[in-house]
């Protein structure tokens, strides 16, 4: 069952009415009844018996000519047809006897409406799109020669339908956006409501489920905005088959029980059948086989009430796959050939397809080969290539069941050849919709709930509006005394913030002054005291040098602290810069290669204060113990970036040592890990005697 689109209603356009005023200055009673129908139109609140009592008073054909118009529009599906009728032969009657003139064009007007309608029948009721397409274009030719832009871009839809049905999705689009265009340009809510939700519905069908619910809700919009209940549930419809692609069924049933409420309030019975089925076979896919049947039996008797041959067949074939899930095959095969017939009336092949490949199921299942024979390769007569993968599939696993049953194996064999192939696109497919799906799934979630939210407050400030009116003064003044609060506890947590960076800043750099100035002063004085009291001594046994270099050490580790917090050093440039200027400087004193590796575009990233000093610390510490103790000859570093993970690698090809031993003896290890907690990263060390590779990862902001 096609479930995934519903059918459009009726487009009929009642744009006219004013034009007759002209010939019904003495229809004093008919001129008011034609005033409240513009004004209650869009929600569809409309007394039918007041225009058929008007129509039976009405005395000037143009007056007739609008009611008629009304009542084609408003009247239930059983009775449209005949007021439509009856449109077409006063416009037509008065066309053959008026000359060129305002006049004749309003009944050109009216005339290209009733042939709209004609083609409606033909095509909804009848499944006669060919036919229906030569009244569509009789139509629009009349639309604009009598400058009725409403009545074209109606048209231009009905023809996009048509097309849309023919799976000519380009040519549907073409006719859609041209209509949507017109609407759009004379401002007719009503008439761009229907284009997006056509629009959305040819996207649904090329699995593109995200525009097409970007369109639903746009028509959807528009639709509550003007109080249009009938494009309302059209897409509430449509946004619920969505959902039932994406097996979200739970939404599904309730956007399609609210749409259906809506048809149902506005006496739209074909698609209150329609809706019925897609709700029948949403219910079946969920195992609730009674509620299924019961639904598609409830969609039976409206469409046999209506008329409607495709309805009927779609109901009748959710009928038939109930009945022979539940295992009542004889009752199922009755019931599934009564739907054929019905679409062969309408010539939808797809579905036939569906039908045929069904009984043929149902015949493999009581070992009828030769019947089953007969059905499934007439279906295979009527599949198109480039359509339909899953039906294809589901067909050619029949195919090759019914042959290995007769013996023709050779022909199982190519059956279960092209059920691979078939299933792979269908898989395919599943995939590939699935992985856009779920790409745009948070943006249309968002939107959703959005939407839902902004058409309830709008609801609410209708309701709302008077109360609001009386209290402006008082809500005024609370909410001047509470953004006042507002600004004033904003303003004082910031400055709490502010202090509290600042004491932050203040603790981090007496700790790193305390930790690397203050021992390194000591140990100056410390050797200062020892030479003074003997330098001779002193100079013999290096302690001068020493002294010098640890001046030396300490200068570099103020210029450190005080090149960490400078601002302009906030670019991850100077950060790499400064990282291969010491790595070159010390690895080239010590007469080791050095080699450092950064990943193209990294140079653009953004680093905190504390990560900045860390990741440098670290890696000086990384490079100045590679340098002491390694004994290696090669110093490689990396800096790299995945995702918002930054990771900074220094290998050596030296003799390696033990991580835990040494951490606890010295060489600065435990104050690299130390810093790596400090940035909330993580330091691994990997040392064996083919050499060492210190690995840290932090995340980046």
């Amino acid at each position: 069952m096609n479930y995934s689109s519903l059918k459009r209603i009726r487009w009929m356009r009642k744009g006219n009415e004013a034009y007759s005023f002209r010939r019904c200055k003495y229809d004093f009673f008919v001129v008011l009844l034609l005033l409240g129908l513009n004004i209650y139109k869009a929600s569809a609140v409309l007394n039918l018996d007041s225009l058929k009592l008007a129509l039976q008073n009405a005395k000037h054909d143009s007056t007739r000519c609008a009611i008629l118009s009304a009542l084609a529009e408003t009247a239930p599906d059983n009775e449209w047809p005949g007021y439509n009728a009856a449109l077409k032969n006063i416009a037509y009657k008065n066309l053959s006897v008026l000359k060129e003139g305002k006049v004749k064009t309003v009944f050109i007007r009216y005339f290209s409406m009733a042939v709209t309608n004609e083609g409606v029948i033909l095509s909804e009721q009848m499944g006669d799109n060919e036919s229906a397409m030569q009244k569509y274009r009789l139509s629009l030719k009349l639309s604009r020669y009598a400058d009725d832009k409403k009545g074209e871009a109606a048209v231009l839809n009905n023809m996009g339908s048509i097309y849309e049905g023919w799976e000519s999705t380009d040519s549907a689009i073409y006719y859609y956006d041209q209509s949507l265009k017109l609407s759009t340009a004379i401002r007719d809510k009503e008439g761009i409501a229907n284009s997006l939700n056509n629009i959305g519905s040819v996207y649904s069908k090329k699995g593109n489920s995200i525009a097409a619910l970007e369109y639903y809700y746009n028509a959807l919009d528009l639709a509550v905005k003007s109080h249009n209940y009938l494009d309302e549930a059209l897409a509430l419809g449509k946004i619920g088959t969505i959902h039932d692609d994406q097996e979200e069924y739970d939404l599904a049933l309730k956007n399609l029980t609210k749409a259906m409420d809506l048809f149902q309030k506005q006496g739209s019975l074909k698609d209150v059948a329609n809706i019925l089925n897609c709700i029948g076979t949403i219910y079946k896919k969920t195992g609730r086989l009674q509620e299924a049947y019961q639904c598609h039996l409830r969609g039976l008797e409206v469409n046999q009430r209506i008329g409607n041959v495709y309805g009927e067949g779609e109901s009748l074939l959710g009928i038939g796959n109930c009945l022979y899930t539940q295992g009542k095959t004889k009752e199922a095969l009755d019931t599934l050939v009564r739907a054929l017939s019905f679409f062969d009336k309408a010539e939808r092949k797809y579905m036939q397809i569906q039908v045929l490949n069904s009984i043929a199921r149902i015949y493999v299942f009581e070992k009828k080969c030769k019947e089953a024979r007969t059905y499934a390769e007439t279906a295979l007569r009527k599949v198109e290539p480039n359509h339909g993968f899953s039906e294809q599939a589901y067909l050619a696993e029949t195919l090759s069941e019914i042959y290995k049953c007769v013996g023709d194996y050779k022909r199982a064999l190519e059956m279960n050849e092209w059920f691979r192939v078939m299933s792979e696109k269908v898989r395919n497919e599943a995939i590939k919709k699935r992985s856009l799906h779920n790409q745009y799934k948070y943006e249309y979630e968002r939107k959703a709930y959005g939407d839902s939210v902004k058409v309830a407050s709008e609801k609410q400030l209708y309701e709302a509006r008077l109360k609001q009116e009386r209290a402006n003064v008082s809500i005024l003044l609370l909410s001047l005394a509470l953004l006042i609060f507002l600004g004033l506890f904003i303003f004082q947590r910031i400055r709490y913030k502010q202090k509290q960076r600042v004491m932050q800043l203040r603790n981090e750099m007496a700790s790193d002054l305390h930790d690397d100035v203050g021992a390194a002063l000591s140990s100056i004085k410390l050797l200062a005291g020892i030479t003074k009291s003997n330098p001779e001594r002193a100079i013999a046994s290096g302690l001068v040098t020493r002294m010098e270099q640890t001046s030396l050490e300490t200068i570099d580790a103020m210029n450190d602290i005080v090149w960490s917090i400078h601002a302009k050093e906030d670019d991850f440039t100077m950060v790499l810069d400064k990282m291969r200027q010491f790595g070159e400087r010390i690895c080239e004193s010590g007469g080791i290669q050095f080699e450092f590796l950064t990943d193209k575009g990294i140079e653009g990233l953004y680093l905190g204060m504390m990560q900045r000093k860390n990741i440098y610390l670290i890696f000086k510490e990384a490079i100045n113990n590679a340098v002491k103790y390694s004994k290696g000859s090669h110093i490689r570093v990396s800096v790299s970036k995945e995702r918002r993970q930054l990771c900074l690698r220094v290998s050596d090809n030296g003799t390696g040592f033990d991580p835990e031993a040494n951490i606890k003896r010295g060489n600065g290890l435990g104050n690299m890990r130390r810093r790596a907690e400090e940035i909330k990263g993580h330091l691994n060390i990997m040392s064996d005697t083919s050499g060492t590779t210190i690995t840290l990862e932090f995340k980046t902001t």
